[in-house]
């Protein structure tokens, strides 16, 4: 639901906006949604696990502070170097708008801590209609600055406005609403939970950031070795092939999660054997997707983006196989989020960050097609790696 809106919403954008527009935008959120990663120390994970509510609040106001030390520490370090930031992406629009990272990765960083929050206080509606809230708002901001103003970079003021008010609205209701027990801050009592939890900025802030490193290398490579229209043609392909796949994955997760953890306690000997049976299932799912796109994607997105796009059937072709691959085994992961098979997890987010890195690099000066073609059979190797590695995490043994 949360994507519904701004999907139907791009046909429009994409109309109104450029492709080298779009191309901006996803370079600014690849930048924006890699350094939050790491804005809150990852201390926002941690918010469910005391027992103590004070300790709980605690840990919010550390991921809070150290939020606001960082985006300044960034805000330091553009102001420095936004013209050689500007050059290695191949950008000269960048800098002009690389201020923006800063805010955006705050408000990141509160959006994160706030949605944690929710969560351990069980506000499931509250999480959702953030989500909702978020996405739409981003949507309409875009379309309003689109259609009425005559700003540079609209498409990223839309979004950076989006999320401000979205952030805004929800610490109003949810902090100032209950200001008493959130501006009273325990210093002592941050510093011993700082420590007790200290696991999770020097362990799971470096995985994760390889992991989004790795899914936003495409987007960098693109930006500093092509140009900011294959940036926002590969990104709105990617956004549109994506979407229904998306609302579908979250499901699955939920519940493939609760059997995979249930089969590995009572029969793991047939872990493997669900795990197989979903894989097929997901891949006849996809595999329509991607004949359709084969035969009709000139037509479809030529429909759905506008004459001033161009021909991009054969891109979205190739996109459609990568999307609809990844989509048959990323929910497989589940099994890798159990407790004797988490460093399998970790040797596969490397192996990935360390491939993507390499293949891209070494075919760098291709064709901007042939690019996509190697990046396309990266990715299904790659994956297909990944699918091994969860049968073999499958084994009854481990169990």
């Amino acid at each position: 639901m949360s994507q519904a809106i701004p999907i139907g919403l791009l046909p429009i954008l994409s109309r109104i906006y450029s492709p080298e527009e779009f191309g901006s935008l996803a370079l600014f959120i690849a930048i924006y949604s890699t350094l939050s990663v790491f804005v809150t120390g990852r201390y926002e994970l941690s918010i469910m696990l005391p027992d103590d509510e004070k300790d709980a609040l605690s840990i919010f106001q550390l991921a809070s502070l150290l939020t606001l030390l960082i985006s300044i520490l960034t805000a330091l370090i553009i102001f420095y170097f936004s013209q050689d930031i500007s050059v290695f992406f191949n950008n000269n629009d960048l800098k002009n708008w690389l201020y923006f990272i800063t805010l955006s990765i705050f408000i990141a960083g509160l959006y994160q801590s706030i949605s944690y929050w929710l969560n351990r206080k069980k506000f499931f509606n509250k999480m959702a209609y953030m989500k909702i809230f978020n996405s739409t708002s981003i949507s309409i901001f875009q379309l309003i600055l689109g259609i009425f103003s005559k700003l540079n970079n609209s498409l990223i003021i839309g979004h950076f406005s989006g999320a401000l008010f979205t952030t805004i609205l929800f610490i109003k209701k949810i902090i100032f609403e209950n200001k008493h027990d959130f501006l009273k801050i325990d210093f002592k009592r941050i510093k011993k939970n700082a420590i007790q939890y200290k696991r999770f900025p020097l362990i799971s802030s470096i995985s994760s950031l390889l992991d989004k490193s790795a899914v936003q290398m495409p987007i960098f490579f693109i930006s500093k070795f092509f140009d900011q229209a294959s940036v926002g043609l590969f990104s709105l392909l990617t956004k549109f092939l994506d979407a229904p796949f998306a609302i579908l994955n979250q499901s699955i997760n939920l519940v493939l999660f609760e059997r995979v953890v249930d089969l590995s306690k009572n029969d793991p000997e047939k872990l493997r054997l669900l795990i197989l049976r979903i894989f097929i299932s997901l891949l006849l799912i996809s595999s329509p997707f991607i004949l359709i796109t084969y035969f009709f994607g000139s037509e479809i997105f030529y429909f759905l983006l506008g004459p001033n796009w161009g021909e991009v059937g054969s891109y979205a072709f190739l996109l459609m196989i990568v999307v609809g691959y990844r989509f048959s085994i990323s929910p497989l992961s589940a099994v890798l989020s159990l407790n004797k098979t988490l460093h399998i997890g970790a040797i596969w987010q490397t192996v990935y960050f360390l491939s993507i890195f390499l293949t891209l690099y070494l075919f760098r000066n291709l064709s901007f097609y042939n690019f996509l073609l190697v990046f396309t059979l990266h990715e299904i190797i790659l994956y297909t790696i990944y699918l091994l590695m969860i049968f073999y995490s499958c084994d009854p043994k481990r169990f």
